[in-house]
């Protein structure tokens, strides 16, 4: 999911909002800009947890916002992308939504085939978070302030340092960089459209984006997400905060 949806889950599952908690709702989705990848910061986040409960326990709710972000344990990153349904193999609720548009996704992004229904699947998390966007337009501004409050606090930024260096010697962090998550402009299919193209190139080098056919399919995966997004969500909300118990 993107940051608004994280942001707003984590806030329904733990009953409130802080600025911690809202810079680790969003910070899993920073894996590649520190040289680690998507299991490292989604499926640790029980290690982190009780990392942080052990070494600098003001620092907790980061950790119960990175939590309710991960795939393991089941957060909604897992309900998103690996499997809402009663079958593991139906795959989650933004790539089951995806189905539809997974060719024209590969023919406006310029994608390998290999690509085309995980990158289809963003685009169901777009239309998401312009819905969000658009009920609940103060979360822009509350990352935006979390971002600069915490970005480049010492205490924090060091914490991940020492946990991750378990796994990589050399891992710096600055949570300051997750400013690059947030579009400058109102948050809509045309400022996403451009977001996600400049992604595609900082991620994978993928250039010749139609980004007037991505703002195009992002309006439609609208109408795609329309009769149940609700649904999706509260239904995940509960299940997450089932999970969340076991660390309060």
């Amino acid at each position: 999911m993107f940051p608004l949806t994280h942001v707003f889950v984590a806030e329904q599952v733990l009953g409130q909002s802080n600025e911690l908690q809202t810079i680790g709702a969003i910070f899993p989705d920073t894996a590649l800009i520190f040289g680690l990848n998507w299991h490292h910061t989604h499926c640790l986040g029980e290690e982190l947890f009780f990392f942080i409960k052990e070494n600098q326990p003001e620092l907790i709710p980061f950790a119960l916002g990175a939590l309710t972000h991960g795939a393991n344990p089941k957060g909604l990153d897992y309900y998103g992308d690996e499997c809402y349904g009663l079958k593991k193999e139906e795959r989650g609720y933004c790539f089951q939504k995806a189905l539809p548009i997974i060719n024209e996704v590969q023919k406006a992004c310029n994608l390998p085939a290999k690509f085309s229904w995980w990158k289809a699947h963003n685009f169901i998390e777009m239309a998401i978070e312009i819905k969000l966007a658009n009920r609940s337009p103060w979360l822009k501004s509350q990352i935006e302030a979390s971002i600069e409050k915490y970005g480049k606090d010492e205490l924090l930024n060091t914490t991940l340092n020492n946990f991750y260096s378990r796994y990589f010697s050399d891992v710096a962090f600055d949570l300051s960089v997750l400013h690059h998550f947030i579009t400058a402009d109102q948050i809509n299919s045309f400022s996403l459209s451009k977001l996600y193209s400049e992604q595609l190139w900082y991620k994978h080098q993928i250039e010749g984006v139609n980004k007037k056919e991505v703002e195009r399919i992002i309006d439609f995966s609208a109408t795609l997400v329309e009769g149940d997004f609700n649904s999706f969500l509260t239904t995940v909300i509960a299940k997450i905060k089932e999970m969340i118990s076991e660390y309060k």
